[in-house]
C-alpha cells in the first residue's frame, strides 16, 4: 500500500512538473540515443570490414567515452534544474507529515520512472536512426551498404547500465542534499541565491589570466606535432577561464561599473547594471556552460568539415599519381645517382610487363633530398639540420632545369648562378640563396612543379630548388653532406624518382584496387631481384632505400576523414540540444525570477513599457553573451587547428576559414532560432497571473 502511494505520487508529480520534467525527459532520450547509436557503430562488423575499420572503431569508442562523460556532466547539470524548483514543493511534503526518508522513496520512484522512459525511447529511437546512422556513415566513408536490419543486444546491456549507473549516482546526490537541508531551507531554497553578488577580483583576474594564456598558446604554437599536445592544455585553459570570467569576471567588472557614479547615477544604468549583477551571479556558470558547448560544436564541425571536404584535393596532392616510387641513395658520385634511376626504370619495365599494364602520365626526375633551416644571422643562408620537430627546419629538394621542363612542360633557361624555387608551406622571397656557402641568385617561381607525394604528406614546409644542371645539384649535395657528417647529422640523399598512373591494354585507366595491389607486390619482387644482382653488376650504395606509395591507400584516409566528420556531426547535434536544453532552463529560472521584479518594477512607478525594454534588453544581452564568446574563442583557436589539420595532410587555410565562418553563421542563426523558440517559455512565465 505505502509503495503504491509513493509511486503514485512520483508519477503525479512527473504530470505537475511537466514544463520542467518534459525538456528534461527529452533530453535523456537524446543523450541515450546517440550514446547507442555511437556505441552500436563501434561494434558492426560492416564497418570493421571496411578500409579504415580498424581505426574507425577505435575513434567512434572514443566517441562513446566523451559522450558517456558528457552525460555524466550534462544530466548532473540539468537535474540540479529540477531540484531547484522542486525543493520548496519537497519543503511543503516534509511540512505535511511526510519524512525525509519517505521523500527519498518517492524520488528514487521519479528516479526509475525517468530512467525506465528515457532508457526505453532512446532505445527505441537509436534502432529506429541506427541503419539510417550505418548507411550515412558507409555512403560517407565512400563504402557500399547492405539493408540488413540488426540490434546490439551488447551495445543495449552497456546503455542501460551506463545510464542506470547515472541516474543512481543522480539520486544519491540528491537525497544527501535533501537529508542535509532543514524544512525551512527547503521551502526557501527558490529564494536563495538572492543575497547582494559581491566581486570576486582575485577569480576574476584568474580568469582573464587563464583565458590569455589559452589563446597565446593557441597563436603562439607553430609547430603540427606541438600543435595536438598543446591544444588539450589551451582547451583547459580556456574553460576554465571561460567559466571564471562569466561567473566572476562579469560581478566584478559591473561592480567596478557601479562604483563610477558617473555612469551608475542614472535612470537606464542604475536598473540594468543592478539586476546584470544579480542575472550574472546566478547563471553565469550556466551561459559558460552554453559558450563552451557552441566552441566545441564550432570546432568540430569546421575542423571534421574541412577533412572532409577537402579530402579530394589533398589526394591529389599527396598522390598526384597512382603509383610513386623511389630509391634513395647515399654516395657522393655522380655514379650513384645514375645507376639509382637505370635500377628503377628496369624495376618498373619488367613489373610493368609481368602485370600486363603500362604507364602513363608520368614524372621521372633525380633530386637530392635534404633536410635545412637557416642560419640565425642570415635567413638566406641554409644549414644542414636534422629534422627534430624544429619549426624553422624544412625539406629541400633540388631537381635540374632539364628535369623540371621535361616533366612539367616548361623551356625555363638558368645560369649556373641561378635557380627557380617552388614552396609547399612556406614562400620565399629573398633575391639570393645559399647552401654550404655556395651563394644563388633567384630567378623566380618554379610554376607548375609537382612535388613528391612524401614530400606533400610531410608536416615540415617543403622548399624545391631548381638549378641550371646536375653539376650544381651535386655541388650543393656535396657541400651539405660535408657539412652533415661534421655535425653528425643524417647525410641528404641521392634520390631517382618515378610517378605515374597505370593503363590496362585497353587504354582505360586501372581502377581495381586489387590490380594495384598486385602491381606494387610485383614491383616490390623484382626490385628485391635487382638489387641482388639479377640485372648484371649492381651499384654498391652506402645505404639504399626503396619505397613505393599506392593511390589505394588513399581509400582509407577517405574513409577515417567521413568518419571522422560523422562522429563530428553526431557529437554537434547531441552538443548543440544541450545548449538548447540549457537554454530552455535559463528562459523558465528567468521568468519565474523577473516576474517578481516585473511586479515591483511596476509598484515602484515605471511604466509597463519601461519595464519590458528594460528586462528585454538584460535577457537578450545575457543570452547572446555565449555566442559572442564562443566566435572569440573560435578566433583564437584558427591558427591551432589549421595546424593540426596539416597532420591530416589538409593544409587549405583558405577552404578552414571560409568553412569555419560558414559555421559560425549557421550556428548563429540556430541559436537566434532556439532563443526565440526558449523565450516563449520565459514570457508564459512572466505573464502568468
Amino acid at each position: 500500500m505505502t509503495r503504491g502511494l509513493f509511486a503514485k505520487l512520483a508519477s503525479a508529480n512527473i504530470r505537475k512538473n511537466r514544463k520542467i520534467y518534459a525538456p528534461y525527459i527529452f533530453a535523456c532520450v537524446g543523450v541515450v540515443m546517440m550514446f547507442y547509436l555511437i556505441c552500436s557503430l563501434s561494434y558492426d562488423p560492416d564497418i570493421l570490414d571496411f578500409y579504415c575499420g580498424g581505426s574507425l572503431m577505435v575513434i567512434l569508442r572514443l566517441g562513446c567515452i566523451v559522450v558517456g562523460i558528457f552525460a555524466v556532466i550534462f544530466l548532473f547539470y540539468t537535474s540540479s534544474f529540477l531540484m531547484k524548483r522542486r525543493k520548496t514543493e519537497l519543503g511543503l511534503y516534509n511540512v505535511l507529515g511526510l519524512g525525509k526518508g519517505h521523500i527519498a522513496k518517492v524520488l528514487a520512484w521519479e528516479t526509475l520512472m525517468v530512467w525506465g522512459e528515457s532508457v526505453v525511447l532512446g532505445l527505441i529511437s537509436g534502432m529506429i536512426f541506427g541503419k539510417l546512422a550505418q548507411v550515412c556513415l558507409l555512403r560517407m566513408m565512400g563504402g557500399g551498404v547492405n539493408y540488413n536490419f540488426s540490434i546490439s543486444a551488447k551495445t543495449m546491456v552497456i546503455t542501460a547500465a551506463l545510464f542506470a549507473g547515472i541516474f543512481g549516482v543522480i539520486y544519491i546526490k540528491n537525497v544527501i542534499e535533501i537529508y542535509r537541508m532543514k524544512t525551512i531551507d527547503l521551502l526557501y531554497s527558490a529564494k536563495q541565491g538572492e543575497k547582494k553578488p559581491r566581486a570576486n577580483y582575485v577569480l576574476a583576474i584568474a580568469g582573464v589570466i587563464m583565458l590569455g594564456a589559452g589563446y597565446y598558446i593557441a597563436l603562439a604554437v607553430k609547430n603540427p606535432l606541438e600543435a595536438i599536445t598543446f591544444f588539450f592544455f589551451a582547451v583547459i585553459l580556456v574553460i576554465a577561464g571561460t567559466y571564471s570570467c562569466m561567473i566572476s569576471g562579469s560581478v566584478a567588472l559591473l561592480s567596478a561599473l557601479k562604483k563610477n557614479k558617473t555612469y551608475y547615477y542614472k535612470t537606464n544604468h542604475f536598473i540594468s547594471t543592478s539586476a546584470m549583477m544579480f542575472r550574472m551571479k546566478k547563471h553565469g556558470a550556466g551561459l559558460a556552460s552554453i559558450c563552451i558547448l557552441a566552441t566545441m560544436v564550432l570546432v568540430m564541425i569546421s575542423s571534421t568539415a574541412c577533412l572532409y571536404i577537402g579530402a579530394d584535393k589533398a589526394m591529389e596532392i599527396n598522390y598526384p599519381r597512382d603509383m610513386e616510387m623511389q630509391y634513395a641513395a647515399y654516395g657522393t658520385d655522380r655514379a650513384t645517382l645514375d645507376a639509382s634511376a637505370l635500377d628503377l626504370n628496369r624495376v618498373i619495365t619488367r613489373a610493368m610487363n609481368d602485370e600486363d599494364v603500362r604507364t602513363a602520365g608520368d614524372i621521372e626526375y633525380s633530386l637530392c633530398s635534404l633536410y635545412a633551416k637557416p642560419d640565425a644571422t642570415d635567413e638566406t643562408a641554409f644549414s644542414c639540420a636534422a629534422f627534430s620537430g624544429d619549426t624553422s627546419v624544412i625539406s629541400v629538394s633540388v631537381v635540374t632545369v632539364d628535369d623540371y621542363n621535361k616533366n612539367f612542360g616548361k623551356n625555363a633557361v638558368l645560369a649556373n648562378d641561378e635557380v627557380l624555387v617552388y614552396g609547399k608551406g612556406v614562400s620565399y622571397d629573398e633575391s639570393v640563396i645559399s647552401f654550404g656557402g655556395m651563394k644563388l641568385k633567384v630567378a623566380g617561381e618554379a610554376e607548375g612543379l609537382v612535388i613528391r607525394g612524401a614530400d606533400a604528406a610531410d608536416i615540415s614546409d617543403c622548399l624545391y630548388i631548381v638549378t641550371a644542371d646536375e653539376d650544381v645539384l651535386l655541388k650543393i649535395y656535396d657541400a651539405m653532406e660535408k657539412e652533415a657528417t661534421a655535425k653528425n647529422y643524417p647525410r641528404p640523399g641521392l634520390v631517382a624518382y618515378r610517378a605515374f598512373d597505370l593503363m590496362s591494354d585497353d587504354g582505360l585507366r586501372v581502377q581495381d584496387n586489387d590490380k594495384l595491389n598486385r602491381v606494387q607486390d610485383a614491383i616490390y619482387t623484382v626490385q628485391s631481384e635487382s638489387y641482388n644482382g639479377a640485372f648484371g653488376k649492381p651499384v654498391k650504395y652506402d645505404s639504399l632505400n626503396f619505397s613505393i606509395r599506392n593511390r589505394n591507400a588513399a581509400g582509407e584516409i577517405y574513409g577515417l576523414y567521413g568518419g571522422l566528420f560523422f562522429l563530428g556531426i553526431l557529437l554537434s547535434i547531441l552538443f548543440m540540444g544541450a545548449a538548447v536544453i540549457i537554454m530552455y532552463y535559463k528562459q523558465v529560472i528567468e521568468g519565474y525570477d523577473d516576474k517578481e521584479r516585473f511586479d515591483i518594477m511596476q509598484k515602484v512607478g515605471m511604466s509597463l513599457g519601461e519595464v519590458k525594454k528594460t528586462i528585454n534588453s538584460q535577457v537578450l544581452t545575457v543570452f547572446f553573451i555565449p555566442l559572442l564568446g564562443a566566435g572569440v574563442h573560435m578566433a583564437f583557436a584558427f591558427p591551432i587547428i589549421a595546424l593540426m589539420l596539416r597532420v591530416f595532410m589538409i593544409s587549405d587555410i583558405s577552404l578552414l576559414a571560409i568553412i569555419t565562418v560558414g559555421a559560425f553563421i549557421a550556428f548563429a542563426l540556430f541559436y537566434i532560432v532556439s532563443y526565440l523558440i526558449t523565450s516563449r517559455a520565459y514570457y508564459k512565465v512572466v505573464a502568468a497571473e
